[in-house]
């Protein structure tokens, strides 16, 4: 098992690093606000190769673009964010 820090970077940062795109998975001013909130003793992943429509416990709130799509365990039924390319800009 990873250490917490270094799971959210190969998750986030590293990631988007790789791609080119500096205004993403970092949180700081002027980046785009995508966020997940979890509690790490809680956080698990149901889904397995028999039934993978199974959803994660232990995310609380998830941001996308800045956008509320998961408050409180629950979809906000708010749709955001939009498909990027390698680029980082938007699939039309």
């Amino acid at each position: 098992m990873l250490p917490l820090p270094l799971a959210v970077c190969k998750m986030s940062a590293l990631p988007a690093s790789r791609l080119g795109w500096s205004d993403r998975g970092v949180l700081r001013p002027g980046a785009v606000a995508d966020v997940a909130v979890f509690d790490p003793g809680t956080v698990l992943d149901r889904a397995t190769y028999d039934d993978p429509w199974q959803l994660s416990t232990g995310v609380l709130h998830t941001f996308v673009g800045g956008v509320a799509v998961l408050r409180d365990g629950a979809p906000t039924g708010v749709p955001a964010g939009r498909v990027l390319g390698r680029d980082g800009r938007p699939v039309t």
